[in-house]
């Protein structure tokens, strides 16, 4: 997600893009069966 300032104590974000990351994160755990594999081939 875009933020300024990363690892100093002044780091910004606006959180409507963590509430965005939140809302896809959730949306694709929804489509997760148990039948899909992350084995590499």
């Amino acid at each position: 997600m875009p933020l300024r300032y990363m690892h100093t104590p002044s780091e910004v974000l606006c959180l409507d893009d963590v509430q965005a990351t939140v809302d896809l994160v959730c949306a694709y755990c929804r489509r997760l069966t148990p039948e899909l594999d992350f084995t590499p081939v």
